[in-house]
């Protein structure tokens, strides 16, 4: 949900693996795609709250038609090579988490994007299942 915003290298995307869906006792993967080439990290930004909509516009700080779609409980810091990461999140073997969703988006450093040198990706919705 939301919009991603334009750096370097295109618009920040974000691809969930098949074969790593958000189940209990599992682990979840998205791949993160179109991060600068130099990028040696990114940023996924993990919630549960519902998704701000139309999200935080990162505009008035410097990165025109950006925004935080994620109200942010927790920032993983995932290794990035040519452009390109996979993020993990493990998933707890807790029932109490069935149907619930961890909402995610990527920031990424990327100092010739813009003023404030970030770009971010759109927000997904990860609904645990079984």
């Amino acid at each position: 949900y939301g919009s991603g915003c334009a750096g370097t290298n295109g618009v920040v995307t974000l691809v969930p693996i098949e074969t790593a869906l958000p189940v209990l006792g599992g682990t979840m993967q998205v791949d993160v795609t179109n991060l600068p080439l130099t990028a040696p990290i990114t940023f996924m930004a993990m919630g549960i709250g519902p998704p701000l909509d139309p999200g935080i516009d990162l505009g008035p700080l410097g990165a025109p038609s950006c925004a935080l779609h994620v109200t942010p409980l927790a920032i993983d810091r995932v290794p990035a090579s040519a452009g390109a990461a996979t993020w993990s999140l493990g998933i707890p073997m807790v029932s109490a988490m069935l149907g619930r969703s961890i909402y995610h988006q990527a920031i990424t450093l990327d100092p010739g994007a813009n003023a404030l040198g970030v770009t971010s990706s759109i927000a997904g919705n990860a609904r645990i299942g079984r």
